[in-house]
């Protein structure tokens, strides 16, 4: 599928499953790419009767960038957009593709995006499942020192690709939370395949940025209306539990649903119980 205009933004989407079938949305996180999703959580949706529908945020993979490619400089750079702007690109992605409506699962920064989405465009909305994700940066809850360190640190220039693809595995090692064994091998592949199809630091911090100016959702939650699913890592070190319980206690009737050993990832050794877990969920508003 070419990319497609989502309101002036340029985003490159894939689409699969039955025509007819319910359609899923799936929103990626701070940086990451459709490449990014575990085969089996996607098979796992189709097999469940779904068209599954995934794409490059704004900024991200083979999207359009609206800025440059390069680093960011160290000491931050101004927000040039909102996650209330990204949450409106799924909006206009919706509708150049003719979907009047879809279940919504974000991951990380992309639940944050499915939780405005989910409040501000109620009509578009089926459900909701807000995976990994918070309520926003201003409630007191905070990651671990190590995998704060790891979200802000500086990326490698553009040509040191090898520098970059040991930051991504270093990273994704704190992100994991050290409970399940680490799939070394696996995420070296994933990273190294995610460079080569786009690394764009720039885009990183530009994203970054937007999280960092959307401020607090708490009041937003409370407007969801449509069937929520929380889904959290026990033992996540970034975006710990408390803030998944935070998102949880703010949206009317949400179902929490912390899984044990899982930490800011989705390891592969769940991915049974998190297709599992999502699957019943979107079979309430099927």
């Amino acid at each position: 599928m070419p990319l497609i205009d989502a309101g002036g933004v340029r985003l490159f989407v894939e689409r699969s499953g039955p025509s007819q079938a319910p359609v899923v949305l799936l929103i990626r996180g701070l940086g990451s790419q459709i490449i990014d999703w575990p085969p089996a959580l996607l098979e796992g949706i189709g097999t469940a009767g779904f068209q599954v529908v995934i794409f490059d945020n704004r900024d991200s993979g083979l999207s359009q960038k609206l800025g440059p490619c390069d680093p960011c400089p160290q000491d931050g750079v101004t927000a040039l957009y909102s996650l209330y702007d990204m949450a409106r690109d799924s909006v206009f992605l919706l509708d150049a593709l003719g979907i009047e409506k879809a279940h919504i699962i974000g991951m990380s920064m992309g639940g944050m995006i499915a939780q405005i989405l989910a409040a501000d465009y109620p009509g578009r909305c089926l459900s909701l499942t807000s995976v990994m994700s918070s309520a926003g940066e201003v409630d007191g809850i905070a990651g671990t020192p190590e995998a704060v360190a790891a979200l802000d640190a500086a990326w490698p220039a553009l040509e040191e690709t090898e520098a970059a693809v040991a930051k991504m595995v270093a990273d994704a090692r704190i992100y994991w939370g050290g409970v399940l064994p680490f799939p070394d091998d696996a995420v070296a592949g994933a990273s190294e395949a995610a460079v080569a199809r786009c690394y764009c630091p720039g885009g990183y911090g530009r994203q970054r940025a937007a999280i960092l100016a959307s401020g607090d959702r708490g009041a937003l939650l409370s407007r969801v209306a449509c069937p929520t699913l929380v889904l959290h890592g026990a033992d996540d070190p970034l975006i710990p539990p408390a803030a998944g319980r935070r998102a949880a206690s703010l949206i009317p009737d949400a179902e929490l649903r912390l899984l044990p050993g899982m930490g800011h990832a989705l390891p592969g050794l769940l991915i049974d119980d998190i297709v599992g877990a999502i699957v019943a969920h979107l079979a309430v508003r099927r």
